[in-house]
């Protein structure tokens, strides 16, 4: 007699046997990255200090070479050097994507009218508001932190800050759902990669790029077989100089490089569409993200998921968005410098390394799969200050052992050190102090190479 059991029956065991399916691959996973080994630097120092000293050099040289009438910002997105250590040269040229669609979705009646009107500065004094971007003209670098207030897309006023966990981030932002009771992918952005390297010596023959503007523009054109190879053009600022190249794609692949931003992959109160693997590709690619750049101006003290994105189609490769004003945009004495509140900047004040502690709270959310503002305790004030709540809730996390028990002992050790600020050695306790000349080679040890040595004991490398 043919035996057969409810549906309701049929689903539990088969989600039973999935939870316990994941289980098991964590328990074999963690397995072979368990231990408290600290990993010698497998990055030169030297090279290190040079891909940075380059990366800041090309974000001021950027900076300088937007001289259009636009008020809006324009973005490049840095490619993170994700090579094998023993072929890292920092003599290789940088990639950089530009999105075409987003400079033409720029020029806003405002800026067509700017861009004739004889009467631009009044126009601009009067119309300038606060960002909460950070950017660097006339050789001086302005940080501008919030913005205080933002609408959604029913008119819906909220606050929009520099903090980890923006307010209303649970619950209250209204997500895009589709007709499936499924959340409809994060949009991409077209862009076009061009390749940085520097030619100090004047070797390469190439028309002097005047504008980035008009130039970023211009690569939406086809191109034609000889400049798939050839210069684009030079960028000169002061004593530097960078030849512009596209950037090589594989056979066959479209000239188009479409990035995602992270913010919008990783949403609260939604399903990642990211598997663990590529969660941890993120959390390795992310710290080697930290370790380039965290002293140079594409990472900001302050910054979140909004700053980085990735290819639509490649989890692995990570880039870092700067947001670039024109050089002719006026500084206009009505634009309101704000600040954290005086509680948030006591409390960073106390606790200080804010780039280090928001690394802690990202490979926390990567581990989990969560955001940190869906892991707080169901009785936590939401209205609260929201770097107090994550900062409380990280620790709480990493008391209880649940990263440990996502991803191994290595990788907890490795946010511990980032939410701690310091690490237990042989010969003692160590800070972790951003400030210190050797900052960087302690970032490598204790975080970035324990977390490489999961990764690549798991799924090899990346």
């Amino acid at each position: 007699m043919k035996h057969t059991f409810p549906t309701s029956t049929f689903r539990q065991e088969l989600e039973s046997l999935k939870k316990l399916n994941g289980q098991l691959q964590k328990l074999i996973t963690n397995c072979t990255a368990s231990g408290r080994s600290i990993s010698p630097p497998k990055l030169s120092p030297d090279i290190l200090k040079e891909n940075t000293i380059h990366a800041e050099d090309l974000h001021h040289a950027i900076c300088n070479s937007y001289n259009c009438q636009c008020q809006s910002p324009h973005e490049a997105s840095l490619a993170l050097r994700q090579v094998p250590s023993k072929i890292l040269d920092a003599g290789e040229p940088f990639e950089l994507i530009f999105p075409v669609d987003e400079e033409k979705e720029y020029i806003t009646e405002r800026d067509l009218k700017s861009q004739i009107s004889p009467s631009y500065s009044s126009i601009t004094s009067t119309a300038m508001t606060a960002t909460d971007e950070s950017y660097d003209s006339f050789g001086m670098e302005y940080d501008i932190l919030p913005i205080v207030e933002g609408y959604f897309a029913n008119g819906q006023s909220r606050e929009i800050t520099r903090c980890w966990s923006p307010r209303n981030s649970v619950g209250s932002i209204p997500s895009t759902i589709n007709q499936q009771g499924r959340s409809s992918p994060p949009r991409d952005k077209r862009g076009r990669s061009v390749s940085f390297s520097r030619s100090d010596n004047g070797a390469e023959n190439g028309q002097r790029i005047d504008d980035l503007c008009i130039f970023v523009k211009k690569l939406d054109d086809p191109p034609s077989l000889q400049s798939q190879t050839s210069c684009l053009g030079i960028l000169r600022t002061k004593e530097k100089e960078y030849t512009v190249k596209i950037t090589p794609v594989e056979t066959g692949s479209s000239n188009d490089r479409n990035v995602v931003c992270l913010e919008d992959c990783l949403v609260p109160n939604e399903t990642w569409q990211l598997t663990r693997q590529k969660r941890m590709d993120l959390a390795l690619s992310l710290c080697l993200a930290i370790l380039q750049f965290h002293s140079t101006p594409w990472i900001d003290t302050w910054w979140t998921w909004k700053d980085f994105c990735m290819l639509k189609d490649d989890n692995k490769q990570v880039f870092v968005t700067g947001k670039f004003y024109s050089t002719q945009r006026p500084l206009t004495p009505t634009a309101k410098q704000l600040a954290h509140s005086a509680l948030a900047s006591l409390f960073w004040a106390c606790v200080g390394e804010p780039i280090l502690t928001r690394l802690g709270f990202a490979l926390i959310e990567l581990a989990l799969g969560k955001r940190l503002s869906q892991l707080r305790p169901p009785n936590v004030d939401p209205n609260g200050d929201q770097d107090m709540l994550d900062t409380k809730t990280a620790k709480e996390i990493l008391e209880d052992g649940t990263v440990s028990e996502e991803a191994g002992q290595r990788y907890h050790d490795a946010v511990k050190a980032c939410v701690d600020h310091y690490v237990i050695t042989p010969s003692g306790l160590k800070k972790l102090n951003s400030e210190d000349p050797n900052f960087q080679q302690d970032l490598e040890r204790f975080v970035v190479g324990p977390i490489r040595d999961f990764h690549m004991s798991t799924w090899g490398q990346i």
